[in-house]
């Protein structure tokens, strides 16, 4: 509900934002915003469209080996598929369950590793990497720590929230920096 409100009253809010900032900040404040806006859009498109094309391509794979709800298997895999690091390895414990209810053993394991191995290594290596070009780069220690630190503080929700937020942080101190040597805010008259 929360998402629903901000989404529909997010210009509104930005007009408010811009309206009440100082004339001696506002260039240097729309820029921050803008700087903002784009960077988190990109991120938040990526993320949907790598779910949507990793789910599509685990749903094909489950439906190859004959997984009963494959489809429903590749979305929460898609879905878990979001939280850095960790995210890839927990989505595919469901499908191990689901494996098991079907043949009553463990003889699907092998199948449902190997298309969640290859779905990963598309994932990272061609996926990723066409979405997140130009975006947000992070060292990939920065994105451990990040998400360990999330994850402390907020759980699971921090583990999805870290990367935005720390990525929100991080541009709001470079532009706020460039800004004030920019347009040189801090010198007095």
């Amino acid at each position: 509900a929360i998402t629903f409100f901000f989404l529909r009253d997010f210009h509104k809010a930005k007009q408010y934002i811009i309206r009440t900032i100082p004339n001696k900040y506002f260039e240097m404040s729309l820029n921050l915003i803008s700087s903002l806006e784009r960077q988190l859009g990109k991120y938040v498109r990526g993320v949907c469209i790598e779910l949507l094309l990793v789910s599509s391509i685990t749903i094909s794979g489950y439906y190859f080996i004959g997984l009963n709800y494959a489809f429903l298997l590749g979305i929460v895999v898609g879905l878990f598929n979001i939280i850095p690091l960790i995210g890839p390895f927990a989505g595919v414990l469901p499908a191990f369950v689901a494996s098991i209810t079907q043949n009553g053993d463990a003889s699907f394991f092998p199948e449902i590793a190997i298309v969640n191995i290859v779905v990963h290594l598309i994932d990272a290596k061609y996926i990723k990497r066409l979405l997140y070009k130009g975006s947000i780069e992070l060292h990939p220690l920065i994105v451990l720590l990040v998400v360990i630190l999330g994850g402390t503080i907020l759980g699971v929700r921090g583990t999805l929230l870290g990367i935005p937020i720390y990525t929100a942080f991080a541009i709001t101190v470079r532009e706020t920096r460039w800004g004030l040597s920019r347009y040189r805010i801090t010198e007095v008259s």
